[in-house]
């Protein structure tokens, strides 16, 4: 019928009748192309293929503008991207929880609950996470430096710490079972070793940074793991210093701390 309209129209374009029929069917035409665009557009909504329904709403928009149609299909575009961005976030939070991936989860989490901050779900389990992420770095910090475990104010921090790693076991099995072997270290690292003194019964010993043995013939003394500079005094003799190591569970150690060269 368009087509018809214009061959009559060609021959006489004062016909106001044909004119106006011509505009209207104009107009219907349009009208249907962009429901077609539109329809099309909720066909890939129902897919959640956001990408699909942009693509749509533009072809719409490009048949007629300004329709609320348009707005509506690409505030569903935008509805389905985010939800599909959290979903994806939330699936591979929780595959780094279940691989003990902890500071991934957090962080993943995090994304989720940037995306949908009323989700009290997802604060939980963000909460969770950081809190066992942080544990985590915690017992880190004491078994790379074990020997401060020897400070009863720092192994007693460290025995908290491995406490609340324990109670985790359910939900981070590998902090819990890093947070047994910080207790094992803290016991080691508390447990004090003997240290044996043979001397002369003339020479003043002392150990650098803990106190003075005194005269001896000897004598046994106990100090926690660590090293230590133990040092003999004797008048008109070289002194003599002597560096030891005492590893956790060491055996009793023997030493002869004795000046017996003069000056």
């Amino acid at each position: 019928e368009t087509a018809a309209l214009d061959a009559r129209l060609q021959l006489d374009p004062t016909l106001e009748v044909m004119s106006a029929r011509r505009s209207e069917l104009e107009e219907a035409v349009t009208r249907a192309n962009f429901q077609i665009a539109v329809a099309a557009g909720l066909d890939c909504e129902a897919v959640g293929d956001f990408e699909c329904l942009r693509r749509r709403a533009q072809e719409a928009e490009s048949i007629l503008a300004e329709q609320s149609e348009v707005e509506i299909l690409n505030e569903r575009a935008d509805q389905i991207e985010v939800g599909q961005r959290e979903a994806r976030a939330l699936v591979e939070a929780r595959a780094a929880e279940r691989e003990g991936r902890w500071r991934d989860a957090a962080r993943l989490f995090a994304e989720a609950s940037k995306i949908d901050s009323a989700n009290v779900g997802t604060a939980k389990m963000l909460a969770r996470a950081r809190r066992i992420r942080d544990l985590d770095a915690q017992i880190g910090s004491y078994t790379s430096a074990p020997d401060r475990l020897s400070s009863p104010n720092v192994s007693a921090a460290a025995n908290k710490v491995a406490a609340e790693a324990a109670a985790l076991a359910s939900v981070a099995p590998s902090v819990a079972e890093r947070g047994r072997r910080l207790e094992t270290l803290v016991r080691d690292w508390s447990t004090k070793v003997r240290v044996r003194l043979l001397s002369d019964n003339l020479t003043m010993i002392e150990v650098r940074g803990v106190g003075k043995v005194g005269m001896t013939l000897d004598r046994v003394i106990e100090l926690p793991p660590g090293r230590y500079m133990i040092e003999g005094i004797r008048r008109g003799f070289k002194a003599r210093l002597v560096t030891v190591d005492l590893a956790p569970g060491s055996d009793q150690v023997t030493l002869r701390i004795a000046c017996d060269e003069p000056i």
